[in-house]
């Protein structure tokens, strides 16, 4: 049953990082919300090239959260190796997302 969610976190991981890959050559501007609704004059201002750099660093740190945190829950579900590698990654792990992602 559990395979099931690490296969969820896997694909949303790697949907995640091709998401960054695409942001980063510019292809998947429209996805970026706002950027649809402004016109010729205001989309010509806009710095895309930046908005675009700015979208792809945040897909990419998406993805690699979202995988790191399946790793966390493979380690605590499955029960891999001594439970003090769980006691060991687990809180260091979960109090630098708590602080970092607010």
């Amino acid at each position: 049953m559990y395979w099931l969610i690490y296969l969820l976190v896997v694909v949303f991981a790697l949907g995640c990082f091709l998401s960054g890959v695409q942001f980063r050559k510019q292809k998947w501007g429209f996805l970026i919300a706002g950027y649809n609704d402004l016109t010729e004059n205001q989309k010509a201002q806009a710095d895309s090239q930046a908005i675009s750099k700015s979208m792809s660093k945040c897909a990419f740190w998406t993805g690699v959260y979202v995988f790191s945190l399946g790793l966390v829950l493979y380690l605590l579900l499955e029960e891999i190796g001594d439970s003090s590698i769980i006691r060991i990654v687990c809180p260091p792990y979960l109090a630098f997302c708590s602080l970092h992602f607010q």
